[in-house]
Protein backbone atom coordinates (compact mmCIF):
# COMPACT_ATOMS: atom_id res chain seq x y z
CA UNK A 1 0.00 0.00 0.00
CA UNK A 2 2.80 2.37 0.87
CA UNK A 3 4.48 1.54 -2.42
CA UNK A 4 1.29 2.42 -4.32
CA UNK A 5 1.03 5.81 -2.59
CA UNK A 6 4.71 6.51 -3.32
CA UNK A 7 4.26 5.78 -7.03
CA UNK A 8 1.19 8.02 -7.21
CA UNK A 9 3.11 10.80 -5.49
CA UNK A 10 6.01 10.52 -7.96
CA UNK A 11 3.63 10.52 -10.96
CA UNK A 12 1.88 13.64 -9.63
CA UNK A 13 5.21 15.48 -9.33
CA UNK A 14 6.27 14.46 -12.86
CA UNK A 15 2.90 15.53 -14.26
CA UNK A 16 3.11 18.98 -12.64
CA UNK A 17 6.72 19.41 -13.75
CA UNK A 18 5.86 18.53 -17.35
CA UNK A 19 2.96 20.99 -17.38
CA UNK A 20 5.17 23.72 -15.96
CA UNK A 21 7.84 23.18 -18.63
CA UNK A 22 5.22 23.27 -21.40
CA UNK A 23 3.76 26.49 -20.04
CA UNK A 24 7.22 28.02 -19.82
CA UNK A 25 8.00 26.97 -23.39
CA UNK A 26 4.78 28.57 -24.59
CA UNK A 27 5.60 31.75 -22.68
CA UNK A 28 9.13 32.06 -24.08
CA UNK A 29 8.25 31.16 -27.68
CA UNK A 30 8.80 34.10 -30.07
CA UNK A 31 5.80 36.20 -31.00
CA UNK A 32 4.60 35.98 -34.60
CA UNK A 33 5.96 38.69 -36.86
CA UNK A 34 3.58 41.49 -37.70
CA UNK A 35 3.86 45.09 -38.84
CA UNK A 36 2.78 47.94 -36.65
CA UNK A 37 2.52 50.00 -39.84
CA UNK A 38 3.19 49.44 -43.52
CA UNK A 39 3.36 52.28 -46.04
CA UNK A 40 3.53 51.42 -49.74
CA UNK A 41 4.53 54.27 -52.06
CA UNK A 42 4.00 54.19 -55.83
CA UNK A 43 6.10 56.59 -57.91
CA UNK A 44 5.41 55.94 -61.61
CA UNK A 45 8.03 57.18 -64.09
CA UNK A 46 10.01 58.89 -61.35
CA UNK A 47 13.62 58.35 -62.42
CA UNK A 48 13.04 55.35 -64.71
CA UNK A 49 10.21 54.57 -67.15
CA UNK A 50 8.86 51.98 -64.70
CA UNK A 51 6.90 51.87 -61.45
CA UNK A 52 9.02 52.53 -58.35
CA UNK A 53 7.45 50.69 -55.40
CA UNK A 54 8.69 51.52 -51.89
CA UNK A 55 7.84 49.53 -48.74
CA UNK A 56 8.35 51.38 -45.45
CA UNK A 57 7.44 49.17 -42.51
CA UNK A 58 7.74 49.26 -38.73
CA UNK A 59 7.67 46.01 -36.78
CA UNK A 60 5.27 45.64 -33.86
CA UNK A 61 6.99 46.10 -30.44
CA UNK A 62 5.93 42.55 -29.50
CA UNK A 63 8.20 41.04 -32.17
CA UNK A 64 11.38 39.50 -30.76
CA UNK A 65 14.50 40.90 -32.40
CA UNK A 66 16.57 39.95 -34.28
CA UNK A 67 14.26 38.13 -36.65
CA UNK A 68 14.13 36.94 -40.25
CA UNK A 69 11.68 38.56 -42.65
CA UNK A 70 10.48 37.18 -45.98
CA UNK A 71 8.57 39.57 -48.25
CA UNK A 72 7.16 38.48 -51.59
CA UNK A 73 7.58 40.71 -54.64
CA UNK A 74 6.70 39.96 -58.28
CA UNK A 75 9.33 37.67 -59.80
CA UNK A 76 9.49 39.91 -62.88
CA UNK A 77 11.20 42.71 -60.91
CA UNK A 78 14.37 40.70 -60.25
CA UNK A 79 16.48 41.61 -57.24
CA UNK A 80 15.09 44.59 -55.29
CA UNK A 81 16.76 47.95 -55.88
CA UNK A 82 17.42 48.40 -52.15
CA UNK A 83 16.78 46.68 -48.82
CA UNK A 84 17.64 48.56 -45.64
CA UNK A 85 16.94 48.46 -41.90
CA UNK A 86 17.42 50.98 -39.12
CA UNK A 87 16.44 52.15 -35.68
CA UNK A 88 14.69 55.15 -37.26
CA UNK A 89 13.78 56.25 -40.78
CA UNK A 90 16.73 58.66 -40.70
CA UNK A 91 19.34 56.00 -39.86
CA UNK A 92 18.93 53.25 -42.44
CA UNK A 93 21.70 50.88 -43.48
CA UNK A 94 21.65 48.57 -46.48
CA UNK A 95 21.45 44.81 -45.91
CA UNK A 96 22.03 41.98 -48.36
CA UNK A 97 18.93 39.80 -48.92
CA UNK A 98 18.52 36.41 -50.54
CA UNK A 99 16.09 35.81 -53.41
CA UNK A 100 14.19 32.63 -54.23
CA UNK A 101 11.64 32.39 -57.04
CA UNK A 102 8.33 30.67 -56.28
CA UNK A 103 6.07 30.79 -59.33
CA UNK A 104 5.05 34.39 -60.06
CA UNK A 105 6.61 35.57 -56.83
CA UNK A 106 10.15 36.03 -55.56
CA UNK A 107 10.80 35.52 -51.85
CA UNK A 108 13.11 38.24 -50.49
CA UNK A 109 14.58 37.12 -47.16
CA UNK A 110 16.79 39.12 -44.81
CA UNK A 111 17.51 39.48 -41.10
CA UNK A 112 16.86 42.58 -39.03
CA UNK A 113 17.76 43.48 -35.47
CA UNK A 114 15.95 46.83 -35.59
CA UNK A 115 12.27 47.70 -36.08
CA UNK A 116 12.39 49.88 -39.23
CA UNK A 117 12.46 48.14 -42.63
CA UNK A 118 12.60 49.58 -46.13
CA UNK A 119 12.43 47.76 -49.47
CA UNK A 120 12.39 49.26 -52.98
CA UNK A 121 12.00 47.75 -56.42
CA UNK A 122 11.23 48.85 -59.99
CA UNK A 123 8.30 47.09 -61.66
CA UNK A 124 8.40 46.91 -65.48
CA UNK A 125 4.71 45.98 -65.53
CA UNK A 126 3.90 49.68 -66.05
CA UNK A 127 3.39 49.94 -69.83
CA UNK A 128 4.61 53.34 -71.01
CA UNK A 129 4.27 52.57 -74.72
CA UNK A 130 0.68 53.88 -74.74
CA UNK A 131 -0.77 57.18 -73.61
CA UNK A 132 -3.18 55.32 -71.33
CA UNK A 133 -0.93 54.02 -68.53
CA UNK A 134 -2.34 51.26 -66.30
CA UNK A 135 -0.76 49.55 -63.29
CA UNK A 136 -2.06 46.90 -60.89
CA UNK A 137 -0.59 46.03 -57.49
CA UNK A 138 -1.35 43.31 -54.94
CA UNK A 139 -0.16 42.93 -51.34
CA UNK A 140 0.12 39.14 -50.85
CA UNK A 141 -0.55 39.24 -47.10
CA UNK A 142 2.82 37.96 -45.93
CA UNK A 143 2.30 39.42 -42.45
CA UNK A 144 -0.47 40.97 -40.39
CA UNK A 145 -0.57 44.77 -40.56
CA UNK A 146 -2.13 47.03 -37.95
CA UNK A 147 -2.24 50.02 -40.30
CA UNK A 148 -1.76 50.04 -44.08
CA UNK A 149 -0.99 53.39 -45.72
CA UNK A 150 -0.73 54.06 -49.45
CA UNK A 151 0.79 56.96 -51.35
CA UNK A 152 0.68 57.56 -55.11
CA UNK A 153 2.83 60.21 -56.77
CA UNK A 154 1.36 61.68 -59.94
CA UNK A 155 4.03 61.77 -62.66
CA UNK A 156 4.85 64.89 -64.64
CA UNK A 157 2.65 65.70 -67.67
CA UNK A 158 0.04 63.18 -66.39
CA UNK A 159 -3.69 63.85 -66.33
CA UNK A 160 -6.94 62.08 -65.49
CA UNK A 161 -5.42 60.20 -62.56
CA UNK A 162 -7.70 57.34 -61.48
CA UNK A 163 -6.95 55.22 -58.36
CA UNK A 164 -8.97 52.35 -56.92
CA UNK A 165 -9.63 52.21 -54.03
CA UNK A 166 -9.87 55.97 -53.91
CA UNK A 167 -7.10 57.92 -52.15
CA UNK A 168 -9.04 61.17 -52.15
CA UNK A 169 -8.01 64.47 -53.69
CA UNK A 170 -4.34 64.93 -54.42
CA UNK A 171 -2.27 67.58 -52.64
CA UNK A 172 0.74 69.50 -53.93
CA UNK A 173 4.01 68.47 -52.32
CA UNK A 174 6.99 70.73 -51.61
CA UNK A 175 8.74 69.27 -54.66
CA UNK A 176 5.98 70.48 -57.01
CA UNK A 177 4.43 67.04 -57.59
CA UNK A 178 0.91 65.93 -56.64
CA UNK A 179 0.50 63.17 -54.04
CA UNK A 180 -2.52 60.98 -53.20
CA UNK A 181 -2.64 59.42 -49.72
CA UNK A 182 -4.93 56.93 -48.02
CA UNK A 183 -5.03 54.78 -44.89
CA UNK A 184 -6.46 51.25 -44.69
CA UNK A 185 -6.38 48.26 -42.37
CA UNK A 186 -5.81 46.52 -40.19
CA UNK A 187 -5.08 43.46 -42.31
CA UNK A 188 -4.65 39.94 -40.99
CA UNK A 189 -1.95 37.56 -42.18
CA UNK A 190 -2.70 36.10 -45.65
CA UNK A 191 -5.28 38.86 -46.28
CA UNK A 192 -4.51 40.40 -49.65
CA UNK A 193 -4.99 44.00 -50.76
CA UNK A 194 -5.25 45.17 -54.38
CA UNK A 195 -4.76 48.61 -55.95
CA UNK A 196 -5.26 49.76 -59.53
CA UNK A 197 -4.25 53.09 -61.05
CA UNK A 198 -4.41 54.65 -64.49
CA UNK A 199 -3.54 58.02 -66.03
CA UNK A 200 -3.05 59.75 -69.36
CA UNK A 201 0.48 60.75 -70.40
CA UNK A 202 1.84 61.41 -73.89
CA UNK A 203 5.43 62.45 -73.10
CA UNK A 204 8.45 60.50 -71.88
CA UNK A 205 9.11 63.04 -69.13
CA UNK A 206 10.54 61.67 -65.87
CA UNK A 207 9.38 63.34 -62.68
CA UNK A 208 12.87 63.73 -61.25
CA UNK A 209 13.75 66.13 -64.07
CA UNK A 210 10.93 68.51 -63.13
CA UNK A 211 11.49 68.84 -59.39
CA UNK A 212 11.59 72.43 -58.16
CA UNK A 213 15.22 73.55 -57.98
CA UNK A 214 16.09 74.64 -54.46
CA UNK A 215 12.99 73.08 -52.93
CA UNK A 216 13.23 70.74 -49.98
CA UNK A 217 12.97 67.15 -51.23
CA UNK A 218 11.11 64.56 -49.17
CA UNK A 219 13.24 62.42 -46.85
CA UNK A 220 12.25 59.32 -48.80
CA UNK A 221 13.59 60.61 -52.15
CA UNK A 222 15.80 57.84 -53.57
CA UNK A 223 19.48 58.74 -53.54
CA UNK A 224 19.05 61.57 -51.06
CA UNK A 225 21.74 61.81 -48.39
CA UNK A 226 20.59 63.13 -45.04
CA UNK A 227 22.70 64.60 -42.25
CA UNK A 228 21.95 61.65 -39.97
CA UNK A 229 23.19 59.16 -42.59
CA UNK A 230 26.62 60.85 -42.86
CA UNK A 231 26.92 61.90 -39.21
CA UNK A 232 29.00 58.80 -38.22
CA UNK A 233 31.50 59.59 -40.99
CA UNK A 234 31.71 63.25 -39.91
CA UNK A 235 32.33 62.23 -36.29
CA UNK A 236 35.01 59.78 -37.43
CA UNK A 237 36.73 62.50 -39.48
CA UNK A 238 36.65 64.90 -36.53
CA UNK A 239 38.18 62.22 -34.32
CA UNK A 240 41.02 61.59 -36.80
CA UNK A 241 41.73 65.33 -37.04
CA UNK A 242 41.80 65.67 -33.24
CA UNK A 243 44.21 62.75 -32.88
CA UNK A 244 46.44 64.08 -35.66
CA UNK A 245 46.39 67.57 -34.15
CA UNK A 246 47.33 66.17 -30.73
CA UNK A 247 50.29 64.26 -32.16
CA UNK A 248 51.48 67.34 -34.07
CA UNK A 249 51.15 69.55 -30.95
CA UNK A 250 53.10 67.05 -28.83
CA UNK A 251 55.87 66.84 -31.45
CA UNK A 252 56.10 70.64 -31.88
CA UNK A 253 56.09 71.25 -28.12
CA UNK A 254 58.94 68.73 -27.75
CA UNK A 255 60.98 70.52 -30.43
CA UNK A 256 60.32 73.84 -28.72
CA UNK A 257 61.45 72.48 -25.34
CA UNK A 258 64.68 71.18 -26.92
CA UNK A 259 65.34 74.58 -28.53
CA UNK A 260 64.76 76.45 -25.26
CA UNK A 261 67.03 74.05 -23.35
CA UNK A 262 69.80 74.45 -25.93
CA UNK A 263 69.46 78.23 -25.78
CA UNK A 264 69.66 78.22 -21.98
CA UNK A 265 72.76 76.01 -22.03
CA UNK A 266 74.41 78.38 -24.51
CA UNK A 267 73.67 81.40 -22.35
CA UNK A 268 75.09 79.68 -19.24
CA UNK A 269 78.30 78.81 -21.11
CA UNK A 270 78.67 82.39 -22.35
CA UNK A 271 78.19 83.76 -18.83
CA UNK A 272 80.78 81.37 -17.42
CA UNK A 273 83.30 82.35 -20.09
CA UNK A 274 82.64 86.07 -19.48
CA UNK A 275 83.14 85.78 -15.71
CA UNK A 276 86.25 83.58 -16.00
CA UNK A 277 88.37 85.87 -18.20
CA UNK A 278 88.71 88.85 -15.84
CA UNK A 279 89.61 86.60 -12.92
CA UNK A 280 92.45 85.09 -14.89
CA UNK A 281 93.76 88.57 -15.76
CA UNK A 282 93.69 89.65 -12.10
CA UNK A 283 95.47 86.56 -10.92
CA UNK A 284 98.10 86.78 -13.63
CA UNK A 285 98.93 90.45 -12.93
CA UNK A 286 101.05 92.67 -15.20
CA UNK A 287 104.29 91.41 -16.66
CA UNK A 288 107.44 93.08 -15.21
CA UNK A 289 110.61 93.29 -17.23
CA UNK A 290 113.67 93.09 -14.95
CA UNK A 291 116.23 92.29 -17.61
CA UNK A 292 117.89 95.76 -17.36
CA UNK A 293 118.32 95.64 -13.53
CA UNK A 294 115.71 98.31 -12.90
CA UNK A 295 112.99 97.95 -10.25
CA UNK A 296 109.38 97.69 -11.40
CA UNK A 297 106.17 97.48 -9.41
CA UNK A 298 104.91 93.93 -9.41
CA UNK A 299 101.34 95.23 -9.11
CA UNK A 300 100.99 97.90 -11.80
CA UNK A 301 104.28 97.52 -13.68
CA UNK A 302 105.45 101.09 -13.22
CA UNK A 303 109.20 101.70 -12.90
CA UNK A 304 110.38 102.77 -9.47
CA UNK A 305 113.46 104.48 -8.23
CA UNK A 306 116.14 102.32 -6.57
CA UNK A 307 115.47 103.94 -3.17
CA UNK A 308 111.66 103.58 -3.27
CA UNK A 309 109.98 101.16 -0.88
CA UNK A 310 106.47 101.68 -2.27
CA UNK A 311 105.17 102.23 -5.81
CA UNK A 312 104.65 105.89 -6.61
CA UNK A 313 101.74 104.95 -8.90
CA UNK A 314 99.59 102.35 -7.09
CA UNK A 315 101.10 102.39 -3.61
CA UNK A 316 101.93 98.68 -3.52
CA UNK A 317 104.96 97.64 -1.46
CA UNK A 318 107.86 96.99 -3.77
CA UNK A 319 109.65 93.70 -3.71
CA UNK A 320 113.36 93.88 -3.23
CA UNK A 321 115.46 92.35 -5.96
Amino acid sequence: MRKLFLNLFILTILFNLTGSLQAQAQTTSPSPVKFRSLEVDFWPEYDQPEMLVIYRAELDPSVSLPTDLTIRVPARVGMPHAVATGQTNASLFNVTPTRQVDGDWALITFNTAVPIVRLEYYDPALDVSKEQRIYQYSWPGDYAVDQLMLQVQQPCDASNMQISPSLGTGTMGSDGLVYYNGSFGPLSQNQTFDLTMSYQKASDCLSINTLNIGSELPDNTPGRTTLMSILPYLLGLVGVLLIGGGILWYWMSGRQRETVSASRRGRRQNRQATYAEPSREVRAGPEVDVSDGAIYCHQCGKRANPSDKFCRSCGARLRSG
